[in-house]
C-alpha cells in the first residue's frame, strides 16, 4: 500500500520531520513518496511516511532540515551584490549533486525539475564553523513532483520538456549544468516566460 499509518517512531521524532499536507492534489505527495520509496542517499531528502488524514488530505512525512535553498542563497548574495559563489563552492554543490543522481538514476528515477529552490544546503553547526568545515550538506527535494509552471522555472526545463516531452536521466543532467552556471556566475542563462520563449533561447 502507498499509504502508512505513522508509527510511534515518527511521532517521537516529530522535532526530525517536515509535513506537508493537501487536500485536493494529493496525487502530488502520492508521486514524491513512491519517488522517495527508492532512494537512500545522504544528498536526498529523507522520506519517512505517508499517511491519509480525514481533516488535512494526504501528508507526506519527510526528514526536517536545517538549512537554505540554493535559490534563496544566490539570490540574496545577487541582492547584497556580493557576486556569485566561489567556484570552490560550486564544485563543492556540484559533486554532491551529481552523486545524488547516479544514485537515484540507478533506481531508476529520474527528477526532471531541478533547479535552485528544489536544492537545499545545510546551515553548518558550531563546530563546523570552529573546526573551518562549515561546507555544508546538499540535499534533493521534490523528487516525482511535476516541473514547476512558474515562468521563472522554464529556464530551468531542457530542450525536450520545452517541446513537451516526458523528461529522461539527460534532463536531469542539463538540468543539474544549468543550476551550477546560475551559482557560478550569479544570474540565469536567460528570461522566459513561455515555452516558446525557451525554445527561441534553446
Amino acid at each position: 500500500s502507498t499509504m502508512e499509518r505513522p508509527q510511534a517512531e515518527h511521532r517521537e521524532r516529530a522535532e526530525h520531520q517536515h509535513r506537508r499536507c493537501q487536500r485536493e492534489v494529493g496525487q502530488q505527495y502520492l508521486d514524491e513518496d513512491a519517488a522517495l520509496r527508492k532512494l537512500n542517499h545522504r544528498n536526498i531528502v529523507r522520506r519517512y511516511a505517508c499517511i491519509e488524514d480525514p481533516a488535512l488530505g494526504t501528508c507526506l512525512f519527510t526528514e526536517s532540515f536545517r538549512g537554505k535553498t540554493l535559490d534563496h542563497i544566490w539570490r540574496r548574495r545577487v541582492q547584497k551584490k556580493a557576486g556569485p559563489l566561489p567556484l570552490s563552492a560550486v564544485a563543492h554543490v556540484g559533486y554532491q549533486l551529481a552523486q545524488a543522481l547516479m544514485h537515484a538514476h540507478q533506481q531508476g528515477v529520474v527528477h526532471g525539475d531541478l533547479q535552485p529552490a528544489n536544492l537545499l544546503i545545510e546551515d553548518p553547526t558550531e563546530e563546523e564553523i570552529r573546526k573551518g568545515k562549515a561546507k555544508g550538506i546538499v540535499k534533493i527535494s521534490s523528487f516525482g513532483v511535476s516541473p514547476s509552471s512558474d515562468p521563472a522555472s522554464l529556464v530551468f526545463q531542457s530542450p525536450e520538456q520545452a517541446e513537451g516531452c516526458m523528461p529522461t536521466y539527460l534532463t536531469d543532467v542539463y538540468q543539474l549544468g544549468t543550476c551550477l552556471w546560475v551559482l557560478a556566475t550569479g544570474r540565469l542563462p536567460y528570461e522566459a516566460t513561455s515555452r516558446e520563449e525557451v525554445l527561441q533561447r534553446l
